[in-house]
C-alpha cells in the first residue's frame, strides 16, 4: 500500500494517509475538512516543527499516542460521515500542541482592532462573537484580526483565522447588508471591504450576550476571567473528544509546563486588561467597546 501524505500548508501539522488515492481525494475536496483547517491553522511566523498525524485505512480502530516521536497513529475504517471530523480534531491537538511548544496558544475567540487598540471577544458559541467583530468593522471602522480563533502570547495578540463564518439567519437578523453573500459558507473580509490587522496589544476583553434585552454591563472580576480563559485555552490540548466511529477517548497532550505557562500567561493578560460581560443589541456592544478603548 502506498503512502500518501498531505502537508497543512507547511503550518505546524502533517497527516500522512496511508490508504487509496481515493479516500484521499475525499478528504480534501471535503468544504468541512478545508474550512475548518483554514479557521484553525493561524499561525503567520516561520515554519515551524510539525508533528505528525498517519492513518491506516483498517477494520479495526486503534489510536495510539507516539509522544517521543511527536507523532500520533490512527488506525480505522474509513467512514465519510465521521472518520472527517476524527482527523480534524487530531490535526488541531497537535497544531495547538506545537503552539505550546513555542510560547503561545490560541483561544476560541473573534478579535477587532480600532488605533492599534485590541480586543478581544470571547464567549459560547452562538453568543455573538463574529456577529459583533463583522459590525464593528463594517459599521463603526474596527480592523480585523480574527473570526474564530485568536493566537496569543503574553498580552499580545499574535494574528488569528481570517475568515468570517455566518448563517443565515444571522445575516437576516443582524447584517442585512450581507444578504448578497448569504449561500457562502465563509467570507473573506477584505471581500466585503473590512480592513484586516494583525498583531498588537490587547487592551479589553469582552464576553457578549447578543440580544434585544436592555443593555446590561458588569465588569468581571480576575478569578472569573483567569478561569475562563484557563478552561478555554485548555480544551482541545486535553483532548475531550471522542473518536466517533468506536468513541475511543482521545489521549491529552497537554503538560505541566504548557499549563504552567498557560496560566502565567492569563495571569499577566488578567492583571493589565479588564474584561467586562456585556448583553445588549450590535449597536449597544460595540459602542461600548469604543468608550473603553
Amino acid at each position: 500500500m502506498t503512502m500518501y501524505s498531505y502537508i497543512i500548508s507547511s503550518l505546524p501539522a502533517k497527516i500522512n494517509l496511508e490508504t487509496n488515492i481515493g479516500i484521499l481525494e475525499d478528504i480534501l475536496s471535503t468544504k468541512i475538512f478545508a474550512n475548518e483547517i483554514a479557521n484553525f491553522n493561524i499561525y503567520e511566523g516561520e515554519e515551524l516543527n510539525c508533528w505528525t498525524l498517519k492513518y491506516q485505512n483498517r477494520n479495526t480502530h486503534n489510536l495510539e499516542y507516539l509522544k517521543d516521536q511527536k507523532e500520533i497513529k490512527y488506525f480505522g475504517q474509513y467512514n465519510e460521515n465521521c472518520f472527517i471530523w476524527d482527523i480534524l480534531h487530531l490535526s488541531k491537538q497537535l497544531i495547538e500542541r506545537t503552539y505550546l511548544e513555542n510560547n503561545m496558544f490560541s483561544l476560541h475567540s473573534s478579535t477587532i482592532s480600532l488605533d492599534d487598540k485590541y480586543v478581544l471577544i470571547l464567549g459560547a458559541p452562538l453568543s455573538g462573537k463574529t456577529t459583533i467583530a463583522t459590525y464593528a468593522c463594517l459599521e463603526k471602522s474596527f480592523s480585523f484580526v480574527s473570526g474564530e480563533r485568536t493566537l496569543l502570547s503574553s498580552n499580545e495578540i499574535l494574528g488569528g483565522t481570517k475568515t468570517i463564518a455566518l448563517r443565515n439567519a444571522t445575516i437576516d437578523l443582524y447584517l442585512p447588508m450581507l444578504c448578497q453573500y448569504k449561500k457562502r459558507r465563509t467570507l473573506d473580509p477584505a471581500e466585503i471591504g473590512i480592513n484586516l490587522a494583525r498583531s498588537g496589544k490587547l487592551s479589553l476583553i469582552i464576553y457578549p450576550k447578543l440580544c434585544n434585552n436592555k443593555g446590561h454591563i458588569f465588569l468581571m472580576s480576575k478569578p472569573m476571567i483567569r478561569m475562563l480563559l484557563y478552561e478555554d485555552s485548555s480544551s482541545i490540548i486535553n483532548g475531550n473528544f471522542l473518536l466517533s466511529e468506536q468513541r475511543i477517548p482521545v489521549q491529552s497532550l497537554d503538560k505541566d509546563v504548557f499549563r504552567v505557562l498557560r496560566a502565567k500567561t492569563i495571569e499577566k493578560i488578567s492583571d493589565k486588561v479588564n474584561a467586562y460581560f456585556v448583553e445588549g443589541d450590535l449597536e449597544f456592544i460595540v459602542n461600548f467597546i469604543m468608550d473603553k478603548l
